[in-house]
């Protein structure tokens, strides 16, 4: 072959065909190649957007979770790709897992679901698991004019107790002053002048007393989230290091000379949560139920 591109097609468009493999890895779709100038080949996996959910759904909750609460997934993540770009084929990245057949089945059956909040689609953000409510979108994604940042109404806080009951629900960890004192230089400030209890200090909590909004680290403001986002880094199972949400509170021990954190929850709590959407589904709810609970105000329907 002499051309500059070439496209390997499946000769059936449907779960039932399988998977294409490539570099010992499986895939849903169709691949694009192309011919670089550089003589490499560039290899382009096109997936039909409802194929790309079953990856998705998959890689989000496991194929053991009940079917409503995979249907609720499905919806949420379609809602998600269309509102950032996937109606004009620029969806953004979201990963993937090999699609098993209950993920199949649940996106099988949510096709055509939207949520809608007037007559727009709706942003639908999930996680893993709650701090017992979910957080407010303006504490958790904030503008440099923070107390102008707009609140989104379906992605206010709403009841998520279910979350509480999990064994994993809250998570410690604990840092040596030496480290704390790394990790705020790493940020470009100094503790220089201060007593170590004032190097974290939150200083404004939600209206649920769960997610930090304000805190204060080394006397400088900064948001919330920015404690994990910046500071701690984002929680590592393996290491037993970095935050879980933004749901924390944090304490100095000068006994020990040591900083515990206490987290709730996984993630950044707006929205939907993974583990509250099974809790709820275990509890008889609908898919309908549940995307109607965690995005307020909206509205679930079918379009064809």
């Amino acid at each position: 072959y002499t051309g500059a591109s070439v496209s390997i097609m499946r000769a059936q468009m449907k779960p039932s065909a399988g998977y294409m493999y490539f570099n010992s890895r499986s895939y849903l779709g169709h691949f694009n190649v192309r011919v670089l100038s550089s003589g490499f080949l560039q290899v382009v996996n096109v997936v039909p957007l409802a194929h790309y959910l079953y990856g998705v759904v998959g890689h989000e909750m496991s194929n053991t979770f009940p079917i409503e609460a995979l249907k609720a997934q499905a919806a949420a993540t379609y809602s998600f790709l269309i509102t950032n770009g996937a109606a004009s084929g620029s969806a953004p990245y979201a990963p993937m897992k090999k699609a098993l057949t209950r993920c199949i089945e649940a996106t099988a059956e949510a096709k055509g679901t939207i949520i809608t909040y007037g007559n727009a689609m709706a942003q639908t953000y999930y996680y893993a698991y709650s701090a017992g409510k979910t957080a407010c979108n303006q504490h958790i994604w904030q503008w440099n004019n923070w107390q102008n940042t707009t609140a989104i109404p379906y992605l206010q806080s709403v009841d998520s107790s279910p979350d509480e009951t999990l064994s994993y629900f809250a998570t410690t960890t604990t840092y040596s002053s030496n480290e704390v004192k790394a990790l705020i230089e790493k940020m470009g400030l100094s503790v220089s002048g201060l007593s170590k209890d004032k190097w974290i200090v939150p200083v404004l909590y939600d209206d649920n007393g769960l997610y930090c909004v304000r805190v204060n680290i080394a006397g400088k403001e900064y948001s919330g989230p920015d404690l994990r986002n910046k500071l701690f880094g984002l929680y590592s199972s393996s290491k037993k290091k970095g935050l879980k949400s933004s749901a924390y509170k944090v304490t100095y021990d000068s006994g020990s000379d040591t900083f515990t954190v206490v987290c709730k929850g996984w993630g950044h709590g707006v929205g939907m949560s993974q583990e509250g959407a099974k809790l709820y589904a275990k509890d008889g709810w609908s898919s309908t139920q549940i995307l109607e609970h965690y995005y307020k105000g909206t509205t679930v329907t079918k379009y064809r």
